[in-house]
């Protein structure tokens, strides 16, 4: 059994562009946190 909680995350890249998620995940559930893909970066 496990689950877990995330409160207030937040995330900037010189501007904040993630403010205040909260997530919560029980046992046996997938949580997945997605964002738009950047596909002008060269690899």
């Amino acid at each position: 059994m496990a689950e877990f909680k995330v409160r207030g995350a937040r995330k900037s890249y010189g501007e904040e562009v993630i403010k205040g998620v909260d997530l919560d995940g029980g046992d046996r559930e997938f949580v997945a946190f997605v964002g738009p893909r950047k596909i002008d970066v060269a690899t």
